[in-house]
């Protein structure tokens, strides 16, 4: 299957109505990666084709269904780097253009629908491999990605930054510390309290 044909699929996708017969579901999972990297380098265009709202319940459709596949199925690392450097373009490209520059665990407004998906992004990403040098590895990119995005000059996306690296203290506490310190010239006062929050692993 070609990737026009499961993208179109992706993108008519209907999660009440539609069936597990779909394209999306037709093809192994290293190659579901590497159409989902490819859609993420693309999701500024797709504004064109599809609305905010629309596209933010297919992030979150790729992240809770597609992508969350059985671990003796996860791509190779090759596979990873790819992906995770798409995820890059689509903060890049996307977010940081077409999100609101609110906070969301202050719960501030107006936002986007786009900024659900912004906000818990390293909350719903499936990000795991069943082989332990891979698995770090995968965590360690995934490290490089948050600290790019930290660096974004959308609010939205560095407190998504911020959140996530909260999360991976857990996996690397001296590396999301080391980040946050190096990075402080782009944390700005808004956000200081939540990234001394992060340093420490509590974000919710």
């Amino acid at each position: 299957m070609t990737y026009a044909d499961w993208k179109l699929d992706l993108l008519t996708y209907n999660t009440d109505t539609s069936s597990d017969n779909s394209l999306i579901w037709a093809i192994d999972a290293p190659q579901t990666y590497r159409y989902t990297a490819q859609f993420f380098a693309e999701a500024n265009g797709l504004l064109n084709e599809i609305s905010p709202e629309e596209l933010n319940k297919i992030f979150w459709f790729l992240s809770h269904d597609v992508l969350n596949v059985q671990p003796e199925h996860y791509p190779d690392l090759s596979i990873w780097q790819d992906y995770l450097g798409a995820i890059k373009i689509l903060f890049r490209d996307l977010f940081n253009i077409h999100c609101a520059p609110v906070l969301g665990h202050r719960d501030e407004q107006p936002t986007t629908p786009l900024n659900s998906a912004c906000y818990m992004w390293w909350d719903i990403l499936p990000v795991w491999h069943s082989d332990e040098n891979c698995r770090f590895a995968i965590q360690s990119l995934c490290l490089e990605v948050m600290t790019f995005c930290l660096s974004l000059g959308n609010l939205a996306c560095k407190e998504s930054a911020l959140h996530g690296l909260g999360h991976w203290y857990h996996f690397a506490p001296r590396e999301v510390e080391r980040i946050i310190q190096e990075g402080d010239r782009h944390i700005p006062p808004p956000l200081k309290n939540y990234a001394k929050s992060a340093q420490c692993g509590c974000v919710l």
